[in-house]
């Protein structure tokens, strides 16, 4: 059955019910009456029967205290049942004893549903607690039937007293805080069930409000104060007994099933933390291994570029030094077997120019290794040097020009890397471009120092040389570049066939000097 026909079914179940009920009230008021105070207490002795038997292991403090007070509730409106006018248990009383037996079992009532949240999250005792309503029953049944010391509530011809009027006000306002407790614990109750006591509350309030305005037991707001008192019970049976037998976990156990939703909350959250965090572990690693591959990379580019350079150096003594050298040797040779010594004179004479060319092809060498005016006279200096060298031993037109760092020292590193990506241009202008002339420009922009060489030699294909960084005649170009990035420079590279060569490198100063710092 849909949701909409159940509650249509609902509806016409409770017409019927409340239209039997009027039917009974036109036949026998009492009849009315006694069903329903006995729906009543029926439902006030499941509450007792649901608390008392989950005591042991209920979780809602709330419900066990309301529990333990029920059956006190309960059989002092068996007796207001019972000593209704017109029952004959009680003979020689009119309407007054049942009036006070109701505000009696009012009274208990609206104390118990405000004192009960107190127990949320305090422990009950569960002796303790029984005892004093039994002590409190006790007392208001004999302040009754024994001692007459329970204020008259109703007097016949003269209606309801002054005192059964407050306690139903009181009653209502006691109430209220009920309710008002009840919303501000509100996270201990689940929403359907909170809901259902809220509006039983309200019920009762009403109820009460109506047998504030009856001139006779037997009239109309006598039969609606009853009327929203079946209504009120009814919604209690719904939050407690049929919850609590349905849906136990909703009652009962509320403070079991909270913890639990809590822990799977908490164990989502967990589960999608340690995700997240083996997303990072695992983009980490992933960084690391880049880094580590990178790092391994750019150890064995330096390593071949510095045995390319070794080579080169192996080279130019071979090609320049060790020539000079044998042919040294020889000629001493010589001089050991000349047969007269003025001969031997004259053959070292002619060594002399030999020895010093030998003498400077050394020096030169220990310059490019090395070149100290670069650490005495910083890098304008030292590039105008070594290009006049360059310019004398190759025969190239070399232009050379640094505005502004004729006297400006630059980081140590930073002069050191501009120095040999200029050396290492100049060479490849020399060996490959077959270049005429060359030109060496110094600059300062924008807080970087920018160095261009420029010739104007064959060119060549410089897409084919990014793609082709491997190879072995192509690591001058790559140790220019890594120079320059790791100082956080910039390294350009323009060249195109039969139009000459461009190199440019960028460097900033400001980040360089930092790195120093």
């Amino acid at each position: 059955m849909s949701e909409r026909g159940n509650l249509a079914l609902q509806i016409v179940a409770w017409g019927c019910v409340l239209f039997g009920l009027y039917l009974a009230s036109l036949q026998s008021y009492l009849l009315f009456h006694s069903l329903i105070e006995a729906f009543s207490i029926i439902v006030t002795a499941g509450i007792f029967l649901v608390a008392w038997n989950a005591r042991r292991f209920l979780d809602n403090g709330y419900l066990l205290f309301i529990g333990l007070a029920c059956p006190l509730v309960a059989f002092v409106d068996l007796l207001h049942t019972l000593a209704y006018k017109g029952m004959g248990v009680f003979p020689g009383t009119d309407a007054n004893l049942p009036t006070q037996l109701w505000i009696a079992g009012r009274y208990l009532q609206s104390i118990s549903l405000a004192l009960a949240p107190s127990f949320l999250k305090r422990r009950l005792r569960v002796g303790a607690v029984s005892f004093a309503y039994f002590a409190a029953t006790a007392l208001i049944l004999i302040s009754l039937f024994a001692w007459d010391l329970f204020p008259d509530c109703f007097i016949e011809g003269k209606g309801l007293t002054p005192f059964k009027l407050s306690s139903e006000y009181w009653i209502c306002l006691i109430l209220i805080v009920a309710i008002l407790r009840l919303h501000r614990n509100r996270a201990a109750f689940d929403p359907a069930v909170r809901t259902w006591i809220i509006w039983s509350l309200v019920a009762t309030i009403l109820s009460e409000l109506a047998f504030t305005a009856y001139a006779s037991v037997y009239g109309f707001a006598n039969l609606a104060g009853h009327y929203l008192r079946l209504l009120a019970f009814y919604l209690l049976y719904k939050a407690i007994i049929e919850t609590g037998l349905r849906r136990p976990y909703d009652l009962l156990f509320r403070n079991l099933k909270q913890s639990e939703e809590a822990l799977i909350r908490a164990r989502d959250e967990l589960e999608v933390r340690v995700r997240d965090r083996t997303a990072e572990l695992a983009a980490a690693n992933e960084e690391l291994r880049a880094h580590r591959d990178q790092l391994r990379a750019l150890s064995a580019k330096a390593m071949t570029i510095r045995e390319e350079e070794a080579r080169r150096i192996a080279r130019e003594l071979h090609d320049e030094v060790g020539q000079s050298l044998t042919s040294l040797l020889l000629r001493l040779q010589g001089i050991e077997e000349m047969p007269s010594l003025e001969a031997g004179r004259q053959m070292a004479a002619e060594l002399r120019p030999l020895v010093a060319r030998t003498l400077g092809e050394v020096h030169n060498l220990i310059k490019a290794i090395r070149p100290g005016v670069l650490e005495d006279m910083g890098l304008a200096v030292a590039l105008d040097r070594y290009v006049r060298g360059y310019a004398a031993a190759t025969g190239l037109r070399v232009d050379f020009c640094a505005p502004g760092f004729e006297a400006r020292r630059l980081p140590a590193e930073v002069e050191t890397a501009l120095f040999r990506i200029a050396q290492e241009a100049l060479t490849n202008a020399a060996r490959h471009a077959q270049a005429q002339t060359v030109s060496v420009t110094l600059t300062d922009r924008e807080e970087a120092a920018v160095l261009v060489v420029e010739d104007d030699g064959r060119g060549f294909d410089a897409e084919a040389v990014r793609h082709s960084r491997g190879r072995p005649d192509r690591l001058g170009l790559l140790g220019m570049e890594e120079r320059a990035s790791l100082l956080g420079g910039k390294f350009t590279l323009e060249s195109r066939a039969g139009r000459g060569t461009t190199v440019v490198v960028e460097i900033p100063l400001a980040r360089a000097e930092g790195a120093r710092a």
